[in-house]
Parts: structure tokens; sequence; C-alpha cells
């Protein structure tokens, strides 16, 4: 049986990555924002806004896990007593 440090410790760094991907989501989206500004070819502002459509439900998906990993942490990344979740 694993440790309760080891867990948290995969369970922590998850919960950054999934911090890092969520940021990294919401970038693509504002580039995708930002191309179809400049966008005149209906097929690719269709291409456009299709991609920036799926970046956002990657976000809501990616969001959803990290809210769950975030309960089990406190402001500054440490695993929250047993008895605070």
């Amino acid at each position: 049986m694993e440790d309760k440090i080891s867990v948290y410790g995969r369970d922590k760094e998850l919960y950054y990555l999934f911090k890092d991907a969520i940021k990294a989501e919401q970038q693509a989206q504002k580039t995708y924002k930002k191309a179809l500004e400049y966008c005149t070819r209906p097929v690719v502002c269709e291409m456009l806004q299709t991609i920036h459509d799926e970046e956002v439900k990657h976000e809501e998906k990616l969001r959803q896990v990290y809210n769950e990993l975030r309960q089990h942490f406190d402001m500054d990344g440490d695993p929250k007593e047993e008895n605070e979740q």
C-alpha cells in the first residue's frame, strides 16, 4: 500500500500540471480569437472558430478535474488535513 505522502505528491503534480494546462488552453483561445480578427476567408474563419470552440471545451474538462484536485490542497499547494476536506 502506498503511503499518503507519495499519493499526495502525485496529486500535487497533477494539480500543477492541470493548472498549467488550463492556462495553455486559455492562451490558445486568445490566439484563435486574435486570428479571427484578421481572417477574411470564410473557410479559414470557420476552421478557426471551430478550433477555438474546441479549446473552450478542453478548458472546461480540465477545470473539472482541477477543481476536484484543488479540494485536496490549500492555497500554498500543501495537502489539506483530512478534517478540512
